[in-house]
């Protein structure tokens, strides 16, 4: 039924839908907004903690470092700045980047793989330092990433 064929009636009827229709997703609009505010509360509590953890935290997406906390710079010499948007496989000692990026892959596709292990990274000195790894698959800002936590481990470890 096109426009000139509806009565005033049912072109009001249809009006005041439409206007409910708009109330009802502005409310949602608002809640949206009031969750992400939230969300962004929680996720900068959640830095606060990690920024005061004595041994690194670390996120990892599509193979970039999106997020590392401030104790890295004790472990490796780098501070998070220089880390943040680099390939963690710049910081694996070379003899270990292809067991680390098979275990990343392979966690990220939901495989199963070990979740602590031993490695060795490259400290910005250039010496090897060992850690142990304890990592996982979260989601980060609606994708999937490898959450890590990293200490360093006894000098004698051998790749």
């Amino acid at each position: 039924m096109n426009e000139n064929n509806k009565s005033k009636e049912q072109q009001l009827e249809e009006l005041m839908e439409l206007h409910q229709r708009i109330t009802e997703l502005q409310k949602l609009e608002i809640e949206r907004e009031l969750a992400e505010k939230k969300l962004r509360k929680i996720e900068d509590k959640i830095h606060k903690m990690f920024n005061k953890a004595k041994e690194v935290v670390t996120i990892i997406q599509d193979r970039q470092i999106k997020y590392v906390n401030p104790f890295v710079a004790e472990l490796i010499g780098y501070t998070p700045e220089e880390l943040i948007g680099a390939s963690f496989a710049h910081y694996i000692h070379p003899d270990e980047l292809p067991r680390l990026a098979k275990y990343y892959l392979q966690r990220i596709a939901g495989e199963d793989v070990p979740n602590v292990y031993t490695t060795v990274i490259k400290h910005k000195d250039g010496s090897d330092v060992p850690i142990e790894i304890k990592a996982s698959v979260i989601q980060y800002q609606g994708r999937l990433a490898d959450f890590a936590i990293v200490r360093k481990v006894a000098e004698s470890y051998n790749t």
